[in-house]
């Protein structure tokens, strides 16, 4: 049986095609293109100069897949969902693995100190919003403090005028 071929049109994508597919904008692809983010993506050289994406192209991982993942991370621990699905983004569920190295590598992931699981990273925590904890710690309130000075001057003349009877 002869093998048959795939046409040229089957292999390659514009930057809307990919933008559909990877739930992202067309610029943001076109931006990822001249980044040399996107494997295999030439711009043509005539008119009208768009971008050619290969279709087994990967969709690289900005700030918006990295904050899912580490959120699917925190939902899988506490057993709200049974799995990672980074689907809707494009991303097949073959490609977690890789995609959770990459966050790994990047430091927004560590392995927990019983080399068991997974711990999102302060750097992963501060991607996501959670990063302020350690510096709300450190840091008291100033309506605290007046409230604080406020009940120790009214303390203190109570215990002055209890003393003075």
């Amino acid at each position: 049986m002869a093998k048959s071929y795939k046409l040229v049109e089957e292999t390659k994508r514009t930057t809307a095609e990919c933008a559909e597919k990877w739930n992202a904008d067309k610029r943001d692809v076109s931006a990822w293109c001249r980044a040399d983010l996107i494997y295999g993506a030439v711009k043509e050289t005539s008119f009208p100069f768009r971008w050619i994406i290969p279709c087994d192209a990967k969709r690289p991982i900005d700030a918006c897949i990295i904050r899912e993942l580490l959120w699917q991370i925190i939902e899988l621990e506490n057993e709200r969902i049974s799995e990672i699905d980074v689907s809707v983004w494009g991303i097949p569920a073959v490609d977690v693995a890789g995609c959770i190295q990459s966050l790994k590598d990047a430091d927004y992931l560590a392995f927990s100190q019983e080399g068991v699981g997974l711990q999102i990273t302060k750097k992963g925590l501060a991607l996501i919003g959670r990063g302020q904890y350690d510096k709300a710690m450190n840091e008291t309130p100033t309506a605290l403090k007046w409230t604080a000075d406020a009940v120790g001057i009214i303390a203190g003349s109570a215990i002055d005028q209890i003393i003075q009877r």
